[in-house]
């Protein structure tokens, strides 16, 4: 048999022979380190991280890493790698290693012509082999190692296909050609020797079948392939043994479902292929980056005379090939019948799997006609107790090991046993393992896990495994509330299943009820705002007016409350739902969800631009908390902090928010961002950050920013917070548009990931902002207008004032400076109405430039300006008398002081020296040095 021949630099490297030529002259290489050099050299150009090394060259075996680097260190000074300039091998620290020399790759020998093969010729090829590429180039160079190939994978992941695509790629290297031999027609264990004798063209003598086998083998060179091991894995194993034994030429190539644990064999465990992440909007061009999407387009255009994926059909190709989890039979079932039903109604019909995929391919092998069919295959193979451990399991999402045997060990004696049951089914591929996290998880494909389902429906009418199911996550939904701790969130699929049976017509709606409001705290602390609001609404439409729900009722208008954040929904919601849950809660003397209620109400005016009210609201939080615990207490000064910065009273505010940062226990931040749905400790700093700002203490406001930002970015609606409220406005206000710019992307991005509407508005209105200043002028006046009136629609003017100043500086811009001057002099009026001073300043400033630009009474623009500067002064914000002292220095010159601008600067300019040097001090500093 002819082999591969790789050549290097002054190399040969024959590695069927397993030897390494230097100018004709073996070099003397051990094992272990001609192993790796194969290894590395069957992926040429690419990384082969530490871990597959080291799993290629000591498989089944533990070692340690310094094996790895004694052997390879062996080879690089075989290879000369220590002396030269340009090393062979490369080590990409923190990754692994990469053969990078120039490779030529070639036969020993010319092809010899394979003999003709009546009895084992091949299955027709697939059109093409998608997604499996690395796979094949991985395979074939195995086969010049490892006499014994087993490609392993769970039902329909393609093993076949790569069996014969691998087959048909190396066949010309075997003088005595190529055999496949089906073993899913053998019923019998005994008849394997005999089928594969027959397909090798042996004769039995005196009716010993393997001495036939032995003697046709013993002088060929021939790859054999056996497809489909599973059913016969003990009979298939002992016989490829002796095969290897007595036929030195042979090698094998075997599929199934678990690997036949030979000697010398070499396992190539066949995930399903990669498909699109969920959540991202994708187009075409992303979705074609995965091979499950490939496939489904390559099938869809032989079966319908051509056909190109679009944008429009990209996020339903998406989600077809989601929910067949890559499996490649499933793919080809599904794109069959895009022509009958189209992609949407696919989409919508893969809830049955078996249902919908009765007809396959009718040139395919019996067990791939149908999807029903090669699964069932798989599942009538296993032992019975482990087919009902497989029923029972289908109604998880994905589990641990722990919460299996709680559902399913009811069949098994000990756990010990019920455990071995499982390592049974992962070694068999109907169970995929996840070993990446702290604890191991495992889950059935949707393919198999459908076909169990049915399964489960026939031998649980009654639906009691559901009703455990749904009974144990409760039970750990409740239980980590009591701890103040949030259920891991790889449990949220579960969580789904358990609500939808609970409404589903064989379920249990009381039970769903409690399992939603247990469940409320698990999806705010993952920022699954919409999935919230979508299933709080739905349990209830189903209580409705029925009596003997009222704290029920309670807790689920307390998940409604937040109606500014998300899209709205037909119930109540915002203040009036947080009105019912008051009024229910006081009728029940519940404490904890009056402090909600008070703290949500607190919230309401704020956002509604009422600080005055709001402060009246954290007077009574915090009144009804000094009989609650420390922390509620230590909350209301946050509050009471925040109304005060809003009122413009900053240092009272600075007082009561520095109080609570200093007391505020670290244990009571995982139960409070249950509660009250940010952390509390974060979003204090917030009002901290905004009130160092405004006084002018840039640096430490910029600190808190940081700080901040590091601390909530694993909580998407916290992080929200920060940066609407805090990194964008600060950062856009002194200047610093490079940091800016990141502050707004990530907003935008996070906003609309988790469909938070009003942050996504305020995302927009700062990204006109930035343009603004950045001399785009009129580019985003209709986009700022809208927006406006968007937050105006829906109640939400906590910042509204801000905000007509922006829009007020992008009409000025465009020439239109009596507009401007309009809108600043009714916020204006609308601050003074709700006592809303901390902008005050500042829009009393800009009415004052407005008035100078329109060429109106100097001495109007000047009382103007001293109102701002008497204002600033009496509220300490020094920031805003920055401003307004720039103002009052240009006026000055204007009208020939100069003298005076020194004085009405220096000591502005003086404060802010040591600061981070914002836009508005290097403006003063110009004026300065220009008199």
């Amino acid at each position: 048999m002819e082999e591969p021949i790789y050549s290097f630099d002054k190399f040969q490297l024959l590695a069927g022979q397993r030897r390494l030529l230097s100018h004709g002259q073996d070099v003397r290489l051990g094992g272990r380190a001609m192993d790796i050099l194969l290894t590395l050299i069957a992926r040429a150009g690419e990384v082969v991280p530490t871990p597959e090394i080291v799993a290629s060259v000591w498989p089944e075996t533990h070692v340690e890493d310094g094996n790895l680097r004694v052997h390879m260190a062996a080879l690089r000074k075989a290879l000369g790698d220590e002396t030269g300039d340009f090393p062979h091998i490369r080590n990409v620290t923190g990754r692994g290693y990469a053969f990078t020399a120039p490779l030529k790759h070639g036969l020993s020998e010319p092809a010899r012509v394979g003999i003709v093969r009546p009895a084992g010729h091949l299955p027709p090829p697939a059109t093409s082999i998608i997604g499996r590429e690395q796979v094949l180039e991985g395979l074939r160079a195995k086969l010049t190692q490892r006499r014994c190939v087993t490609i392993v994978g769970p039902a329909g992941v393609g093993k076949t296909t790569v069996a014969v695509a691998l087959a048909n790629s190396v066949g010309t290297h075997f003088c005595d050609g190529v055999v496949f031999v089906d073993l899913s027609i053998v019923v019998d264990p005994v008849a394997v020797t005999a089928t594969i004798a027959s397909a090798v063209g042996a004769l039995p003598t005196s009716n010993d079948a393997i001495h036939g086998l032995r003697e046709r083998l013993r002088q060929r060179e021939m790859l054999i392939v056996l497809d489909n091991c599973e059913h016969v894995i003990e009979a298939s194993a002992e016989l490829v043994a002796d095969i290897l034994r007595y036929a030195p030429g042979v090698r094998i190539v075997a599929t199934s479902r678990e690997h036949l644990r030979v000697e010398d064999e070499w396992v190539q465990r066949l995930p399903p292929l990669d498909v699109p992440e969920e959540g991202a909007e994708i187009s075409a061009d992303v979705a074609l980056q995965s091979s499950a999407v490939r496939l489904f387009v390559e099938r869809c255009s032989a079966n319908l005379g051509g056909y190109q994926l679009s944008d429009v059909d990209a996020p339903w190709v998406a989600e077809i090939c989601r929910k067949l989890d890559g499996i490649a039979l499933a793919i080809e079932f599904a794109a069959g019948l895009v022509g009958t039903i189209g992609l949407s109604g696919l989409t919508h019909s893969l809830n049955d799997f078996f249902r919908v995929f009765t007809r396959g391919r009718r040139t395919a092998l019996s067990r791939h006609q149908t999807l029903r069919a090669a699964i069932e295959w798989s599942f009538n193979l296993i032992p019975e107790q482990e087919r009902a451990a497989l029923r029972s399991l289908s109604v998880f999402s994905g589990f641990t090991m722990d919460a299996a045997y709680e559902i399913a060990g009811e069949h098994f004696s000990s756990r010990y046993d019920f455990e071995d049951a499982i390592s049974n089914l992962v070694a068999k591929s109907l169970i995929s393992p996840d070993l990446k996290g702290r604890d191991a998880r495992y889950r059935l494909l949707e393919t198999t896990r459908a076909y169990a389902r049915a399964e489960l429906t026939k031998s649980d009418p009654e639906n009691d495994l559901a009703l455990r199911h749904a009974r144990y996550f409760l039970a750990q939904l409740e239980g980590a509330a009591i701890l103040g701790k949030e259920l891991d969130r790889n449990e949220l699929g579960n969580v789904r299943e358990a609500v939808a049976w609970s409404f589903s017509p064989g379920g249990d709606p009381e039970f769903g009820i409690a399992l939603v409001v247990a469940a409320v705290p698990l999806w705010i602390s993952q920022s699954l705002v919409d999935e919230c609001i979508a299933t709080v609404s739905s349990a209830l439409k189903w209580i409705g007016d029925k009596t003997g729900f009222e704290r029920a009722r309670m807790q689920l208008y307390a998940a409604l409350g937040w109606p500014q954040m998300h899209k709205e929904t037909e119930l109540k919601t915002g203040a009036v739902a947080w009105q019912v849950v008051l009024d229910i809660a006081d009728a029940l003397e519940d404490r904890e969800y009056q402090l909600r209620a008070l703290w949500a109400l607190w919230v309401d005016r704020t956002n509604s631009g009422r600080p005055k009210a709001a402060l009246d609201m954290a007077m009574r939080f915090k009144e009804l908390a000094s009989a609650s615990n420390h922390s509620d207490f230590l909350l209301g000064d946050r509050m009471i902090a925040r109304a005060y910065h809003l009122v413009g009273h900053h240092e009272k505010g600075q007082q009561h928010v520095e109080h609570m940062l200093l007391h505020y226990p670290a244990s009571a931040s995982a139960t409070d961002l249950i509660r009250f749905q940010y952390d509390q400790r974060t979003t204090a700093q917030i009002t901290l950050a905004r009130i160092l700002w405004v006084t002018g203490e840039i640096d430490r406001a910029r600190e808190c920013i940081a700080d901040m930002i590091e601390m909530s970015s694993r909580h998407s609606l916290t992080l929200c917070h920060v940066m609407s409220d805090g990194a964008c406005p600060i950062s856009i206000s002194i200047g610093d548009f490079a940091e800016s710019w990141r502050y707004v992307t990530l907003l935008q991005e996070r906003t609309k990931a988790h469909a938070l509407d009003v942050w996504n508005t305020y995302a927009s209105i700062y990204e006109v902002e930035l343009k603004n200043a950045e001399g785009e002028a009129e580019a985003g006046l209709d986009r700022l207008s809208e927006a406006m009136a968007l937050l105006r629609r829906s109640g939400f003017l906590l910042y509204d004032s801000t905000f007509v100043a922006a829009l007020a500086r992008v009409l000025a811009g465009a020439g239109r400076i009596q507009e401007a001057s309009d809108i600043v002099a009714a916020s204006i009026a609308q601050c003074e109405a709700t006592g809303e001073g901390w902008y005050l300043p500042e829009l009393l400033r800009m009415r004052g430039e407005l008035h100078l630009q329109a060429g109106d009474s100097e001495v109007l623009a000047a009382a103007l300006f001293e109102r701002s500067r008497n204002l600033a002064r009496g509220q300490n914000a020094r920031f805003w008398l920055l401003r307004t002292a720039i103002s009052e220095s240009k006026l000055a010159i204007t009208k020939g002081r100069v003298a005076s601008v020194r004085q009405i600067l220096q000591p502005s300019v003086e404060f802010f020296h040591a600061q981070h040097h914002t836009a508005d001090y290097r403006e003063a500093v110009r004026i300065l040095q220009s008199v």
